[in-house]
């Protein structure tokens, strides 16, 4: 069977954000403001509901018919300032989770879950909900979508974007059962704009499907969001072809960031190429306040978990978050001063280590010979000097301990002389600032596969320019 997500679920096994305990409704919230708008149609507490005894009928409609609509509308009831449905013997409710943007330090929108319960008022997980509905799992799919909206609209959360995930089930669908979308925002007065569809990265779909099915939501207005990017299927072709305005980045990824130094170096590049796409970037499932500074590093533009906030029925109006935001922030410039003033001293030794040898070559010292104590240094890997073009002149310069720790997977790019590295920044910088050291930014050498850092230096000669450089195994280096 086909992994299936719950509207309103980020996914439909419990996860970590999942509220932990079952137990009965929360208490109706304080009476927050409303939009602008018209006020919005909600059906009261004496609206009719289906049968306990049925899951919400089992007589098949027309799925855009308005008997099909009634039967989504007529299970929803609202007590005060929260709106519960009934599917069968199951009460179903919503809890939202806020979405904050960390350059504004305060929610640019909720996400909404789902929280069942069964006659005995035990939580139900979201899994065992539609693998239970079977027929009916599209009209559960669509109550849940509706009571979201709803429970929005009654809390003020509909003042901010709506995270609204789509069962691949609808997906494959069709159109026709898409189209109950609208009528839904029309009824409750949310315009489309406000509302973010979230699709589950899966290979359950079939692509056309899935891409006619995004460009239905987005010529609605909504904006749309691929979830649970980083894990099981995901792939940068489905970003490319459907082009979402917004990514939601994996809870795995910021766990394996904070076991794998490699992992957390690469998702600030993963992040700038999802911007390059043309995405906004949720990291979400983040608990701890290390994952809310792996979130800081990479450059996302929201976060999303248990340490900003846990998913609950009433949301508190005026809640600030700035504190909270602003103590991560600090502690956050904190680190980048100390890491900052760390790597610059050592960059600075390094540096200074490096002029001297190169002063020592400008002044007709053989290379092996001008270089011999900086080689000594921990991490340098090699030395080796390149013409005015960016040719590589002889062979790369090392230590015999150098030599005996190379990877022998990589012997076939071990022999340099004669590349050309003209294209890297270290030598380009280099020409243009001739007698003026250059440091480059960590990037992965093709030598070893590592990542490094390359010192280099233009010296003018009777008969043109040398470049001397030095890589120093920045791996060696990472915290």
């Amino acid at each position: 069977m086909s992994r299936i997500v719950l509207a309103g679920s980020t996914d439909l096994d419990q996860d970590a954000n999942d509220e932990p305990a079952p137990g009965p409704a929360p208490a109706s919230a304080p009476r927050s403001s409303h939009s602008s708008r018209s006020p919005p149609k909600v059906f009261s507490s004496s609206s009719p509901s289906p049968p306990a005894s049925s899951p919400a009928s089992n007589v098949l409609l027309d799925r855009t018919g308005p008997g099909w609509l009634e039967q989504i509308f007529s299970s929803i009831s609202v007590d005060g300032k929260l709106a519960h449905a009934r599917f069968g013997e199951h009460t179903l409710r919503t809890a939202l989770q806020p979405v904050l943007s960390l350059a504004h330090h305060k929610p640019v929108g909720y996400e909404a879950l789902l929280r069942a319960y069964d006659a005995q008022d035990r939580l139900v997980s979201p899994h065992r909900m539609f693998r239970n509905a079977g027929d009916n799992a599209i009209l559960l799919d669509q109550i849940c979508r509706a009571l979201h909206l709803q429970n929005c609209v009654l809390q003020g959360a509909n003042q901010n974007w709506i995270f609204l995930n789509v069962s691949p089930a609808l997906i494959l669908e069709g159109h026709s059962t898409r189209t109950i979308l609208p009528r839904m925002l029309e009824q409750y007065g949310v315009p489309a704009h406000r509302v973010v569809v979230e699709i589950l990265e899966t290979s359950a779909y079939d692509e056309e499907s899935l891409a006619r099915c995004v460009q239905y939501f987005r010529d609605l207005g909504c904006l749309v969001a691929i979830d649970d990017f980083g894990a099981g299927e995901s792939n940068f072709e489905r970003i490319w072809r459907l082009t979402p305005d917004i990514v939601k980045l994996d809870r795995s990824m910021v766990v394996e960031a904070t076991r794998t130094p490699r992992v957390r170096r690469i998702l600030p590049g993963l992040v700038s190429l999802l911007h390059e796409a043309g995405c906004l970037v949720v990291m979400e499932g983040l608990e701890t306040s290390e994952h809310a500074l792996i979130a800081m590093e990479s450059d996302v533009d929201f976060v999303q978990g248990f340490y900003f906030g846990e998913p609950r029925s009433c949301l508190t109006p005026d809640e600030n978050f700035r504190e909270l935001l602003n103590e991560l922030f600090a502690c956050f410039q904190e680190r980048v001063r100390r890491q900052s003033s760390s790597e610059r001293s050592m960059l600075a030794h390094y540096s200074k280590k490096f002029d001297d040898a190169a002063q020592l070559f400008r002044l007709g010292a053989e290379p092996e010979q001008a270089f011999v104590d900086f080689l000594t240094l921990g991490g340098v890997r090699r030395c080796y000097l390149l013409s005015a073009e960016g040719v590589q002149v002889g062979a790369n310069i090392g230590t015999r301990e150098g030599a005996r720790r190379l990877d022998p997977r990589y012997l076939p790019c071990a022999d340099a002389e004669g590349a050309n590295w003209f294209r890297r920044p270290y030598f380009r910088r280099a020409i243009t600032q001739p007698m003026a050291v250059q440091i480059s930014r960590p990037y992965l050498s093709i030598a070893d596969a590592r990542a490094c850092v390359t010192f280099s230096i233009a010296i003018p000669e009777t008969n043109g320019v040398r470049v001397v450089c030095a890589d120093l195994d920045w791996d060696s280096f990472a915290p």
